[in-house]
């Protein structure tokens, strides 16, 4: 994936079949959500890279994504790392192409394709984390599933405080 590092952010090139709205309405599917805050049209992520707590504070401008950095600037060996998370949670380097190709004749998927045009699967790049919601996630409901998240994340995960808010990291194996 291209990118571009400016010192202060990064720009991450995006496909033309990415919609970064409907990908934040995604995200922003339950207030119970612990591992990620949406302030502003930002989506804040604490991530950890190679044993350090980064505060990242993602935008979308010009079919690009901006990550910004408010509490330090990493080095090229975290920022790459940062990059990669990112493309693999937005999906970013699937070609979506011929599933659209194929949509078009489908009276089904064509009108959600044109509803949902450019949203992308919301991947977890931890294997521990997406078989923890994998179980949580089979409770009686989503708001009780994401309670139980809630919990879990507080109880066991690590927070990082900054401008008054708590950010957090799920729970390492």
């Amino acid at each position: 994936m291209n990118w571009i590092n400016n010192e202060t952010y990064i720009v991450i090139n995006t496909p033309a079949a990415f919609n970064y709205t409907e990908c934040l309405i995604f995200l922003n599917r339950s207030k119970q959500e612990v591992l990620h805050q949406i302030k502003d049209g930002y989506l804040y992520k604490l991530l950890q890279v190679d044993g350090q707590n980064i505060l990242c504070k993602i935008g979308y401008q010009s079919n690009c994504i901006k990550v910004e950095f408010p509490i330090h600037a990493p080095s090229e060996r975290v920022l790459e790392k940062i990059v990669q998370y990112i493309c693999e949670w937005f999906d970013l380097e699937r070609n979506l192409h011929s599933f659209y190709e194929m949509a078009q004749k489908d009276k089904i998927l064509l009108p959600l394709v044109k509803k949902y045009y450019g949203l992308r699967i919301i991947g977890m790049p931890d294997l521990f984390e997406a078989l923890v919601w994998a179980i949580i996630g089979q409770q009686i409901n989503l708001t009780f599933a994401y309670t139980l998240k809630r919990r879990f994340v507080e109880q066991f995960g690590e927070c990082l405080t900054f401008e008054g808010e708590s950010y957090w990291l799920f729970p390492t194996s």
